[in-house]
């Protein structure tokens, strides 16, 4: 075996060839290193802290990853991967910082009388994704395993669903990236020690969903878009132990309250619609504190789901402030919120004058 002599090897599972390491003190500096055909695996750790290697080619017949597995390689640019790799662990090139792409061969359709279990994986623009079916079948990836460290700018493909663990860990060139309509997951550390110019989001129904289902994780960001929204030098730092939603309102209240009054409004959007969805008492107290300002957004908008989810908290209206709300019903000729905050008195609180049920 060519270079065998650089490669410490030992046998795994089901009698796979493993490269437990490479032993780059004793290689002639090599820039090049060829992972041969009949390595079966490359072992955590199996390249950590060499100082020559600048790209590392994997012929037809390496069938996995493990994590870490180029760890540290301070000066390796490029990683060659044949398409007989069915598995990649999440943090593969962890502290890699010089790398720029990650090059994946394309499968062919003949490829499949060999293949026969793991994931298929496709290189776009030098990053790595997954999918569950082949290339040759369908060209759209689902997962995001790994962003090169010297990236500038990513614009995640809409067909993207999942954000593998520690897929942008130490990306320190980052500077914007955009997420997908359909991204569900961001996993964990996958934007730790990163310093991000501009986060692109959907909307606000998007960042409610992935926030509040993602593992624990960071991000800084100077610039974040909402939609056509904008804000400024945004830090999400979630603690496992704290309530994710609740962490993620304390750090948009601070952003929020000295907006412009156009913008400010949104914000009641948002809280209210999030209100809707988690019943967060968080967010009801702040929502009271602010009643006006709350009901004129339902006004304004006729957010009928909202006042439900008010209504069913049985905390924020009083028989002091729902004859005012339904006065101002009368005035903006909201027939339909007129009548639910009828009804929700007459259940309730009971009627001050039998009377009020006919004023609309």
């Amino acid at each position: 075996m060519q270079g065998e002599k650089f490669f410490k090897l030992r046998k795994g599972a089901e009698q796979h060839i493993v490269l437990e390491k490479y032993i780059e003190d004793e290689s002639p500096k090599k820039t090049t290193v060829v992972i041969p055909e009949t390595i079966d695996v490359i072992d955590t750790l199996a390249f950590e802290n060499c100082k020559y290697v600048k790209h590392i080619i994997l012929l037809n017949g390496v069938l996995q990853i493990n994590k870490k597995a180029f760890f540290h390689c301070k000066n390796l640019e490029k990683i060659t991967i044949s398409n007989s790799v069915q598995n990649i662990s999440a943090g593969m090139v962890a502290f890699c910082p010089r790398l720029s792409e990650i090059e994946m061969e394309e499968e062919k359709e003949e490829d499949r009388y060999f293949r026969r279990n793991g994931y298929h994986f496709i290189s776009i623009d030098g990053i790595l994704y997954s999918n569950t079916y082949p290339s040759y079948y369908v060209k759209s990836p689902q997962k995001l395993i790994c962003c090169p460290p010297m990236k500038t700018e990513v614009i995640i493909p809409e067909s993207v669903t999942e954000i593998e663990d520690y897929a942008f860990f130490r990306c320190y060139a980052l500077r914007v990236v955009k997420f997908p309509p359909h991204l569900e997951r961001i996993g964990k550390g996958a934007f730790d020690y990163c310093q991000l110019f501009k986060l692109k989001i959907p909307d606000f129904d998007f960042m409610i969903k992935i926030f509040y289902t993602s593992p624990a994780y960071r991000i800084v960001t100077e610039n974040l878009e909402i939609g056509n929204y904008h804000f400024k030098n945004i830090e999400f730092d979630y603690l496992a132990s704290k309530d994710l939603k609740d962490v993620l309102l304390a750090v948009l209240f601070q952003k929020l309250e000295n907006l412009t009054e156009h913008v400010a409004e949104l914000q009641y959007a948002f809280l209210a619609q999030y209100y809707a969805m988690f019943q967060s008492q968080y967010v009801l107290d702040f929502l009271k504190k602010n009643e006006a300002d709350t009901m004129q957004y339902i006004f304004n908008f006729e957010d009928t789901k909202s006042l439900q989810a008010l209504f069913d908290s049985e905390q924020f209206f009083t028989q002091e402030n729902i004859d005012q709300h339904l006065e101002y019903a009368i005035q903006k000729e909201q027939h339909e919120i007129y009548v639910l905050l009828l009804n929700y008195k007459a259940e309730k609180l009971g009627f001050k004058d039998i009377q009020d049920q006919f004023k609309l």
